[in-house]
């Protein structure tokens, strides 16, 4: 049977089906699309209400609460600290160590802090903080009494070497060394007081309170006034230049 020739419009419509079906992507053409809806959804769950009012004491509170949870220092730390992880070897010989009493805390350094009433050390076990019992006479130191000074924004922070968590309080005013980074919940002050001894303040609100070992020695509590003489005693180890 004889075939007819394509028309004109036929042969030019086939050449732009040709043309279309080459330029199609095929299932092997794998392309990164956005999911528009998704990404809506993100912006308007992570952003603040506009109408919140800042000065409100509830709002202010969870501010100063997003404080302590969501740093720059949270995503720098996070990724390395792990404050539950506590060092096997607990003691130090003081054979290669010496201790410098009534020491000024600076950025770096180690020290025990000391209750000087009743000459017991704040430690920390497990990110539990109390106070023990010390005699700077033994041979050996505790690491889970030593304490990494820091500082940040003129605030200075004590992160506990055994445990890795820095000293700071949560919502309810409960002190702990949980923290893997140093933020308002752990900033405190510290005003030095007579014969090289300090109280150690943090703020409260808008005041400056002060903490102080609890008698049965389960750990710190913030107080107005009437807070704990403080003893920093510097821990240097030997060739470490004072």
């Amino acid at each position: 049977m004889p075939t007819s020739s394509p028309t004109a419009d036929q042969q030019d419509n086939n050449d732009n089906l040709l043309a279309i079906t080459i330029n199609l992507p095929t299932m092997a053409d794998k392309r990164r699309t956005w999911d528009m809806d998704s990404t809506l959804s993100s912006s308007i769950s992570i952003s603040r209400p506009a109408d919140s009012h800042p000065d409100t004491p509830e709002s202010t509170a969870k501010q100063w609460q997003s404080c302590s949870s969501e740093t720059p220092d949270k995503q720098e730390d996070s990724e390395h600290a792990n404050p539950f992880f506590e060092h096997d070897d607990d003691d130090v010989d003081t054979n290669s160590i010496a201790l410098i009493r009534k020491s000024d805390p600076h950025s770096g350094g180690v020290y025990l802090i000391l209750d000087v009433s009743q000459t017991r050390a704040l430690t920390c076990h497990q990110g539990q903080v109390r106070l023990e019992p010390i005699s700077l006479d033994n041979k050996h130191v505790s690491m889970q009494a030593q304490w990494i000074c820091a500082e940040r924004n003129g605030f200075k922070g004590f992160k506990n070497v055994a445990g890795g968590g820095f000293l700071g309080h949560d919502l309810w005013w409960d002190f702990c060394a949980k923290a893997p980074w140093l933020s308002l919940w752990e900033s405190f002050t510290i005003d030095r007081r007579e014969s090289g001894l300090y109280w150690i303040k943090i703020l409260h609100w808008w005041t400056q309170w002060q903490v102080s070992a609890r008698n049965d020695g389960s750990g710190v509590w913030a107080e107005r006034e009437k807070g704990t003489l403080w003893e920093f005693v510097k821990v240097l180890s030997l060739g470490e230049g004072i």
